[in-house]
């Protein structure tokens, strides 16, 4: 009896990874065909069109990608609207919102490469390749960077803010003393 239970648990083992391969399979051709429309569709656009177009896919195609618990762009624009800034503080904060936005952007752009990627991968019917891994590894290393970012923003705004203006901005702790007495 342990034998044939051994057979039905490997057969069963065998039919959830093929139809784990399967999944993967059209889900990558769903993919790939979306990014080939889309990339047809950029070329013929007028170039103000361009942005808007791709902005609006990559964000329906990829959106875990845009779901950033961390980002920094809320506390900037709440902090630029304080009405007490100097004039010092109002072209420091600008200049970092303007750095943000950039580097956000790049970091954001790399990890849509990697996810487009993944649209023309080969797998083999492997349910993870030494490339998926490579991906997923380097799209944590992308992560961790732009966790980094946020933080560093935090830091920043902490810096050039006095402690009743950090209180105007949500989320921003006055200092990392203060959160924990809390």
């Amino acid at each position: 009896q342990s034998a044939s239970s051994a057979k039905m648990v490997a057969n069963m083992q065998m039919r959830w990874r093929d139809a784990f391969a399967a999944i993967r399979a059209a889900k990558q051709a769903l993919a790939r065909g979306n990014q080939e429309l889309v990339t047809a569709l950029l070329v013929e656009l007028p170039k103000e069109d361009y942005w808007a177009l791709r902005m609006h896919f990559v964000k329906a195609a990829y959106p875990k990608i845009f779901k950033d618990k961390s980002d920094a762009k809320t506390m900037l624009a709440a902090a630029v609207e304080i009405p007490s800034l100097d004039s010092a503080q109002q072209g420091e904060i600008t200049r970092m919102a303007e750095q943000y936005r950039s580097s956000y952007w790049d970091i954001c752009e790399s990890m849509i490469t990697i996810n487009e990627s993944v649209a023309f991968a080969e797998s083999d019917g492997k349910i993870m390749t030494k490339d998926d891994m490579k991906r997923s590894i380097e799209e944590e290393k992308l992560k961790f960077q732009r966790s980094e970012l946020n933080d560093r923003i935090r830091m920043r705004l902490r810096m050039v803010l006095n402690e009743d203006q950090i209180k105007q901005v949500p989320g921003l702790r006055p200092t990392v003393t203060a959160s924990a007495e809390k």
